[in-house]
């Protein structure tokens, strides 16, 4: 990979990981990054590469954003058009120096690991299995987001949500917390993490990025799920809201975050699931931030972790891992 100024130059189908070009037989081929509305090409095979400025059509006819990869064939004869090189995903790549990447639903499947906890202990409790996900997922959001706005403790959030997961609102708050503690021992045996999260923290690191991990909840739960699933971050990179003492969205967990790593926010990425915690909250603390949006509902979000590139902004030696 070469740099060009600020848009990085790929030379190589090595340098692009999963290239698969759906069109060869054509005089050229050619790689680049989107700048706006209007694309520098490379030539991939030229030593030199040469530039071209296509019509500012053909980029908004692919739907691409700006960072990501595109592929354009032709003859040489009758012009050169746009080919998506990811059938159908959008690659993002980033210059950062660290990478931070949210835990539940972003590395870690808290969702799935959720419903399969609700799905074998609720009818114990008589809830109505059909509808138990999605009602554990109501109050989940309802009461958590609370706790992430200041509004309740953690303890407090965990006794309403089974207080209105179970419609008993008088429910003494001792027995709500036991009922809780009952979820959390059968959730822990199904926490697993994403197919793409292990490969995508080693891919940054291989590169010579830090990884770090921003996250809301309990200390030593976190810490455990981080074990549990294998991901590969040093314990002086977590931060987790218990222990630091702010939770996102607070744009001030980011600058904490980016102190405690040595890293300017501008020099950082996030990347999370959740838009306001995630990605609004990190740009208000001045780092950088994408979106993962794994429903693939999200114009300009990652659709999986395999999407994402990050290259250090300060060249150095990348890391063997």
């Amino acid at each position: 990979m070469r740099q060009k100024g600020t848009v990085p130059i790929c030379l190589s189908r090595a340098a692009v990981p999963g290239l698969r070009p759906s069109l060869t037989q054509h005089d050229s081929y050619h790689t680049g990054f989107v700048r706006g509305t209007l694309p520098e090409w490379y030539d991939l095979w030229d030593p030199f590469p040469r530039f071209w400025r296509p019509k500012p059509y053909q980029t908004l006819q692919t739907g691409l954003a700006e960072g990501d990869w595109y592929g354009s064939c032709g003859s040489g004869v009758g012009g050169h058009r746009i080919v998506p090189l990811y059938h159908g995903r959008v690659t993002r790549t980033f210059a950062a120096d660290v990478v931070f990447f949210d835990l539940d639903d972003t590395l870690f499947d808290h969702r799935t690991s959720a419903h399969r906890a609700i799905a074998r202990w609720a009818p114990g409790l008589g809830a109505d299995a059909a509808s138990a996900c999605a009602r554990w997922d109501a109050v989940e959001t309802e009461y958590f987001t609370r706790y992430e706005r200041g509004q309740l403790s953690m303890s407090e959030q965990r006794v309403a949500r089974i207080r209105g997961f179970l419609g008993q609102s008088d429910m003494p708050a001792d027995k709500a917390l036991r009922l809780f503690d009952e979820f959390l021992a059968v959730y822990e045996t199904y926490w697993e993490p994403f197919p793409d999260a292990v490969s995508a923290v080693l891919r940054c690191q291989r590169a010579g990025v830090r990884v770090g991990v921003v996250t809301n909840g309990h200390t030593d739960q976190q810490r455990r799920k981080i074990a549990r699933i294998g991901v590969p971050v040093e314990p002086s990179a977590l931060f987790i809201s218990e222990a630091v003492g702010v939770r996102k969205p607070d744009p001030a967990m980011f600058v904490l975050a980016c102190q405690a790593m040595d890293v300017d926010p501008a020099a950082a990425l996030m990347v999370g699931d959740n838009p306001v915690n995630d990605v609004d909250a990190a740009r208000a603390a001045g780092l950088q931030a994408v979106r993962l949006d794994r429903a693939g509902t999200t114009p300009g979000a990652l659709r999986t972790l395999d999407d994402l590139v990050a290259t250090p902004r300060r060249p150095g030696v990348a890391m063997r891992v």
